[in-house]
């Protein structure tokens, strides 16, 4: 059976194949256990609220966990994690379902979502996204990931509830997974090319 790219780094540096200094093993480590949990988030239970309201919630919840998994194991890279992008056209167009109806450069706060993104950079990419300019779907992973982490995600606002658009962001934090372990694979292999019998740290 192929290791995966976690059991590659941490054989690695069981045999001193990989040098890491201690802010880095942390890092990884930290990296490590997000994305584990993130992995393996399965449903919220919420008493009292609809079943739609409780999908949404799940979903926001999964992406959070999926993104910031993925920004701490970029960090532990050495990377900047809105540098990772992935074009998807055909998800794009799904994911740009979340945003129908909503006006994200409108100027008064009750009528559009402006206020939702503190982060005016951020906002501006969410806009374009929007408007069918560029099809990184990493860039809704994260966005959902600063609303609900700064208290301003709801599920209605963003229309995530129904199966079609839940089913849409779930397919966005799997690739975000998939994305993790090829990214730690090559890094590995950048990591370990200088010495070539250590491109093989499981053996």
């Amino acid at each position: 059976m192929k290791p995966t790219p976690w059991n590659r780094l941490f054989e690695a540096i069981k045999k001193e194949a990989l040098k890491l200094d201690d802010q880095q093993r942390t890092r990884f480590s930290r990296a490590h256990a997000r994305l584990r949990v993130a992995r393996r988030f399965q449903n919220v239970n919420l008493k009292g609220v609809s079943s739609l309201t409780e999908r949404g919630y799940t979903t926001g919840i999964a992406i959070f966990l999926a993104y910031s998994g993925m920004e701490a194991l970029a960090n532990a890279m050495g990377e900047k994690p809105h540098g990772w992008e992935h074009e998807d056209p055909d998800l794009a167009q799904r994911l740009r379902k979340l945003l129908n109806g909503l006006d994200l450069s409108h100027p008064n706060r009750l009528e559009g979502i402006g206020w939702l993104l503190e982060n005016h950079k951020l906002l501006g990419r969410l806009q374009a996204f929007q408007n069918g300019e560029g099809n990184n779907v990493f860039l809704i992973a994260q966005s959902l990931r600063h609303m609900v982490a700064h208290g301003s995600f709801t599920t209605h606002g963003l229309k995530m509830f129904t199966k079609r658009e839940c089913d849409a962001v779930e397919e966005l934090r799997q690739l975000i997974f998939r994305s993790c372990d090829q990214r730690l694979n090559q890094w590995l292999d950048q990591q370990l090319q200088a010495d070539p019998q250590n491109n093989s740290p499981q053996s």
